[in-house]
C-alpha cells in the first residue's frame, strides 16, 4: 500500500523549492548588475564582487538566526516584541 503524503509536506517542499528559485533568481540579478553598480557607485570591480559576498554572508546570518528565534520562542512573543519594537520608534 502507497504511502500518502500530506498536504503540509507538500506545501513544505513546494515553498522551499520556490524560496531556493527566488534566491538563486535575486543572486543572479546582482551579478547581472556588476555593470551598472560600478558605475553608480564609482568602485572597481573588486570592490563590488565584495559587497555582493557580504549580502549573501548577511542573508545567511539572518536566515539563520530567524530558525534559531523560531525555534527557541513561541510564536506570540516573537510577534509580540515586534509589534513593541515597532511602535516603539
Amino acid at each position: 500500500m502507497p504511502a500518502t503524503v500530506s498536504n503540509k509536506v507538500k506545501l513544505a517542499i513546494l515553498s522551499g523549492g520556490l524560496l531556493s528559485f527566488i534566491g538563486v533568481l535575486v543572486e543572479t540579478s546582482m551579478n547581472v548588475t556588476f555593470p551598472t553598480l560600478i558605475n553608480e557607485l564609482h568602485v572597481s570591480l573588486p570592490t563590488i564582487q565584495w559587497l555582493t559576498t557580504g549580502y549573501l554572508l548577511l542573508v545567511t546570518i539572518v536566515m539563520s538566526t530567524t530558525a534559531y528565534i523560531l525555534k527557541r520562542f513561541a510564536a506570540q512573543k516573537n510577534i509580540f516584541i515586534c509589534y513593541v519594537d515597532l511602535f516603539n520608534r
